[in-house]
This record gives C-alpha cells, sequence and structure tokens, in this order.
C-alpha cells in the first residue's frame, strides 16, 4: 500500500497507487465513490468532492429547488428547497424561475393578454384567449377564462343577434360568419338546429326557399308544386 491509504495498490485505480487523494478534491481515496475517485467533482457543480456535503456528492441540485448547489445563499441551504435565493425570480412576477416555462423566465406577461403570469392559470400562461371564445383573458368575466360559452354577455362580432359565446359552441367559424352555413339565412334568423345545414330537414329544398319556417324541419311541407318539378325531372333522368 503505497500511499498508506488502506487500499492495496492491486485494488487501486491506474495512477492511484501513490496518492492517498487521487483526484486531489480533498476526499480521500478510501471514502470517495468508485465513480468519482480520479473526478474531483463529481457532479460538475462546481463544488469539490471534498467541500460537498456527502449525500449530495452525485446532485448538482441536492435539494431540487432549482438552484444549483452552487449557487444557494449558504451550505445550510444546500439540502432545504424552502431556502432560496431572493433574486430567482427574474422577471418578477411572483412565479420562481424553476416554476416558470423557459420563455417566461424574463416575461412576467409571456402571453401579453395584460395578466401577469401568476394570476393565470398555468394551461393559459402561453394563451391571450385561452378558451378561444373570442374574448381576451384580460378581458374575461370571473371563472370565464376557460369556459367559451361564458364570455362578454352582449359580444356579437358578426352582428348575426347571436352571443359569440352561444355561437362557438356551435361552431368557431359561425363567431365570426353571420351567416354560417352560407344558404342565404342569417344565423340569428335560422332555426338553431340548422345554423349549419342548407337543407335542414333534406327535402331537397333549401332552407331559404322554404314557404315558412316551419318548413324549414319539415320535410312533409314544400312549395307548391315542387313534388310533381322534382318527379318530371327524375322521369327525364331516366332517359339522358
Amino acid at each position: 500500500d503505497f500511499d498508506m491509504d488502506g487500499i492495496y495498490n492491486w485494488f487501486e485505480q491506474p495512477g492511484c497507487e501513490m496518492l492517498a487523494d487521487c483526484d486531489f478534491d480533498g476526499l480521500g481515496d478510501p471514502l470517495e465513490l468508485t465513480q468519482c475517485l480520479k473526478n474531483p467533482d463529481c457532479d460538475d457543480d462546481g463544488i469539490k468532492d471534498g467541500t460537498e456535503i456527502w449525500a449530495c456528492i452525485l446532485m448538482s441540485d441536492c435539494d431540487g429547488d432549482g438552484v444549483l448547489d452552487r449557487d444557494e445563499k449558504d451550505q445550510t441551504c444546500i439540502q432545504d428547497p424552502k431556502c432560496v435565493l431572493a433574486e430567482s425570480d427574474s422577471d418578477k412576477d411572483g412565479i420562481n424561475d424553476k416554476n416558470e416555462l423557459e420563455q417566461c423566465v424574463f416575461d412576467p406577461d409571456c402571453d401579453d393578454d395584460g395578466l401577469g403570469d401568476a394570476d393565470e392559470l398555468i394551461a393559459c400562461v402561453l394563451m391571450a384567449d385561452c378558451d378561444g371564445d373570442g374574448v381576451s383573458d384580460s378581458a374575461e368575466q370571473p371563472g370565464c377564462v376557460q369556459n367559451p360559452l361564458c364570455g362578454k354577455p352582449r359580444a356579437d362580432t358578426d352582428g348575426d343577434g347571436l352571443t359569440d359565446a352561444f355561437e362557438y359552441s356551435i361552431s368557431k367559424k359561425c363567431v365570426t360568419t353571420a351567416d354560417c352555413d352560407s344558404d342565404g339565412i342569417r344565423d340569428g334568423n335560422e332555426v338553431l338546429e340548422c345554423i349549419l345545414k342548407q337543407d335542414c330537414d333534406y327535402d331537397g329544398v333549401l332552407d331559404k326557399d322554404e314557404p315558412t319556417k316551419t318548413c324549414i324541419t319539415n320535410p312533409l311541407c314544400v312549395p307548391k308544386g315542387f313534388r310533381e318539378q322534382q318527379a318530371r325531372s327524375q322521369w327525364f333522368d331516366l332517359f339522358e
């Protein structure tokens, strides 16, 4: 045992036979983990193994608080996740950097919606209109940020007589399109179940051509002479 470290020469790592502290980290070879014998900073955290807390030799952030061991305020904080740096909230939005999305660390309002990230629902931090109802999160009523049916009570972007929130529940395109099925009838004047159908009762007559509004959903109610015209058309089709 040339270096008198208690490890027989034939058990030593090559090159360490004459060195009791082979990597000069202040921790004797008998106390080192095998993988750390030739690495003075086994977790690459900037603190030599000899000055590390033993339990933290393989962990660069021993308490998992987002602050590297070398950056902690003092050694007592290395194993205390509640002991964080005052400057760990870079954008001063009330959320510690370790809990922020990477792109939001320096931006207190990451989606520019007028609501600070700390006031946002986590799912909405990157979306200015989280529920896609046409009302920005900052303009929503309380409890409406993630509910597309709960927007501004009288918002009607396309002026068709139906609120954006209601139209969103039918189809997103109806919020900005006054005649969502392009049948010539404004959505506010449609039978609600027919807003996305040009021929709601599938009787061959477009909704706009039905005799009355009640006929829109009644396949037996068609314009006078329509069935005869339909029959003649089918008859001629047989001989074409």
